[in-house]
Parts: structure tokens; sequence; C-alpha cells
């Protein structure tokens, strides 16, 4: 694939930021009104805010909402009157919806998918990945996901299971459990079309599961656990 040199000498967030349609951002969130009660902290504005801290690797809302006041004057292309309040940053966090973001996930998928690296088109167009990653935080965030330790702390955490598709390098699927679940009750989820492959490690052992994999042809590789 060529290399593209429209992009050369912008920040990545900006980069980013140009791949986005704002307008349809905003048809996603008027129609699952999303914006309801919100008077100047949009969908857009939640999504680059989110955006930001990723790509700062920002570990509070604090550090977020600090740091965009800082360098609010450079934001302004972006679409942003202004930086979000720490309260208002908080409460959009936990009230509204995920739903709208996998939306825009969605469309940004189905409209760029042609664009994704070329190095993978030899790769079986039905290969799949499921994993997990567990995320801990302190237990005010999070509730502990096991007994505590004999130190008498306790950590909160929280598991993403995630499906991806192997040719396209993207997640397909995303769940979230205690951390403390097992992995493989993310398997019971999983529904692929016959003919797919399917690769995890041992932590997703379930003969059931097994065997309604091989029964709607689905093909799975795996490592086989101690005394089985």
């Amino acid at each position: 694939m060529s290399k593209s040199t429209f992009f050369t000498g912008q920040p990545i967030l900006n980069q980013l930021l140009n791949l986005i349609d704002r307008s349809s951002v905003k048809t996603l969130a008027r129609a699952g009104q999303h914006d309801r009660y919100y008077r100047y902290f949009d969908t857009y504005t939640h999504l680059v805010t989110m955006l930001y801290c990723v790509l700062n690797k920002c570990t509070s809302s604090r550090e977020v909402v600090s740091g965009m006041q800082a360098c609010c004057h450079k934001l302004q292309h972006t679409g942003i009157k202004k930086a979000p309040g720490r309260s208002t940053l908080c409460d959009a966090n936990m009230k509204r919806s995920c739903k709208v973001f996998e939306l825009i996930y969605e469309q940004l998928y189905r409209n760029y998918r042609h664009l994704l690296p070329d190095s993978r088109t030899g790769l079986q167009p039905k290969l799949y990945i499921a994993d997990s990653s567990t995320i801990t935080l302190f237990q005010q965030i999070l509730k502990a996901p096991s007994p505590g330790k004999m130190n008498g702390k306790r950590k909160g955490g929280i598991k993403v299971h995630t499906l991806m598709d192997a040719a396209n390098d993207v997640a397909i699927q995303i769940n979230f459990t205690a951390a403390s679940a097992n992995d493989m009750t993310f398997l019971k989820e999983i529904n692929l079309d016959a003919g797919s492959f399917i690769v995890f490690d041992k932590g997703y052992v379930d003969y059931s599961q097994y065997q309604r994999l091989d029964n709607e042809g689905v093909s799975f590789v795996t490592r086989q656990r101690k005394g089985a």
C-alpha cells in the first residue's frame, strides 16, 4: 500500500479526527438521545476527550482535564469549545451509554476496512483469536476480584474478553466481567460461521463448548492442560 502524505506534519490526535465524520457522530448521538442532558459536553467532545486521554496516557480524570485546559487554545481546531470540567467528565463516563461509541466504532470500521494493512491479506480470512486482559484498580473503584492477600491488601479489577479478527487485526466482540470470572464463560458467547478457525489458550477449557464448536463446523486450536 502506497504511503499517503495527507497527514504529514499533523499531530496524531488531529490525524485520527480527520478520519471521523463529526456530522455522523452527531447523527448517531441524536438518534439514541445520547446528548439529551448535556449542553456543552456532547458525544463528539466526549470522544475527543477520551482520545486525548489515551494518546497522552493519562491515568486520572484530573490529569485529563488539567492537560486539556493547559492546551485548550490548541484544541479549538478539533471543534471543542472548551475543556470539560472534572465533574462533567466523570458524570459523562458514568451515565452516557457506551452504545454510541460502539456504533461509532462500527461505522469507522465499515468506512475504512479497505485501508487496513495489506500485509495481512495472506491470512486465513476466517481466523479469530480469543483472549482476556485484567485491569486492576483499587477497591474503591472496582470490587476486589479475589480474597484478600496475606498482607491484607486487596485489589479491584475488571476482565476484558476480546475476540479478534486476525485478518483485519480488529476486535469484533468485547465483553466485560468481574476479574474473578472464568475465561470459559466468554467462549459460550462466541458464535462463528462454519469453516472458521479460532485460537485461544488453555484458560478456555470447556469440553461442552469444544463439542459445540465441532458440531457447528468451527475448528479450534488451544493448549492442552495437564491431566486432560
